[in-house]
């Protein structure tokens, strides 16, 4: 039934549909690859975008930033970032009870996941080119930076 209720709602938004993973990926505009996903035998729909890969060396920096951003989703609006350890990515993820949307509010889930995903890469980028050049000034200690919007 989610699954029916999910494919018509991407059909409306084009020739879109889940494929036998139960995903389907979108592609924005500006090339963000936005994911959505109905696990087998799940009611809920996710729907996430990958951010930045973590690897080894700094992950610890970004993991922290990530959280400072999803305090009290205060940044997010709603969908919060979040460690995958299967793919080793930083995600922008939101889910919800597919019963608890509507075709209009999905689209609008996806459009704003899409929007809020460009603007938190553009901050991670900020942020990781901040570390690299600080780590390069001071021999390799990377200092807190705290909160930012």
């Amino acid at each position: 039934m989610s699954r029916d209720t999910v494919n018509q709602w991407l059909t409306e938004m084009g020739d879109f549909r889940l494929d036998e993973k139960n995903t389907c990926a979108l592609t924005s505009d500006e090339g963000i690859t936005i994911f959505v996903e109905i696990p087998e035998g799940s009611e809920k729909v996710f729907v996430y975008v990958p951010l930045a890969p973590l690897g080894d060396s700094g992950s610890e920096r970004l993991l922290r930033y990530a959280l400072e951003l999803n305090l009290a989703l205060l940044h997010t609006g709603g969908p919060a970032l979040a460690a995958d350890s299967f793919s080793g990515t930083l995600l922008l993820a939101f889910s919800q009870d597919v019963a608890d949307l509507d075709g209009q509010t999905f689209q609008n889930v996806v459009s704003n996941l899409a929007e809020l995903a460009v603007e938190f890469a553009g901050k991670i980028h900020a942020f990781l080119a901040e570390g690299d050049a600080a780590a390069a000034g001071d021999g390799g200690t990377a200092q807190p930076v705290g909160m930012r919007a």
